[in-house]
């Protein structure tokens, strides 16, 4: 509702700017902070968790998280493409990547429509990655798609129920 409703929408787009000032909405939801399901173990294709590619994949995605918190959004693309290219079935480096691509051109609709793939295919890789649907979510509010930022923000609440922010955007 707060998104479909001009004067809540507007509000919440300042409370998003607001958090972008200080620094808060530029990073993904780290792995580690948001709820998961247990999943089963990655197909023979990828590499196993202690392989060079995996660990060079791994360095590159917190290179490139580090380089989004500093607000370097073109180095965060970057890493993070890097990052993706050597373990490509790994949600949180597409997310990381999704996140980064919007904010490095955020009114340019050509790096909107990359950034939204690259979210929807981590939203494919795992269906309840709480950092994709957010950010996603964030995307269509800023880009004025309010229905599909409510639909983001209900597949929030429905990955993590006791997401109280989130709710809150709804009402």
């Amino acid at each position: 509702r707060t998104l479909r409703d001009p004067a809540r929408r507007k509000s919440y787009l300042a409370k998003l700017a607001r958090s972008e000032e200080d620094g808060i909405e530029d990073v993904p939801i780290e792995p580690a902070a948001r709820p998961r399901l247990p999943t089963p173990a990655p197909p023979p294709s990828t590499s196993a968790a202690g392989s060079p590619s995996n660990a060079a994949a791994r360095a590159l995605y917190d290179v490139g998280l580090e380089h989004l918190k500093a607000r370097r959004h073109h180095e965060a693309v970057e890493a993070l493409r890097q990052a993706a290219r050597l373990v490509p079935n790994e949600a949180d480096f597409r997310a990381a990547l999704g996140w980064a691509l919007f904010r490095q051109a955020p009114a340019d609709a050509r790096a909107g429509r990359a950034a939204v793939a690259e979210l929807r295919r981590a939203l494919q890789l795992d269906e309840r990655h709480r950092g994709a649907a957010q950010h996603l979510a964030e995307i269509y509010a800023q880009t004025g798609q309010p229905d599909l930022a409510v639909q983001e923000l209900e597949r929030l609440l429905a990955i993590d129920p006791a997401a109280t922010e989130v709710a809150e955007e709804l009402h």
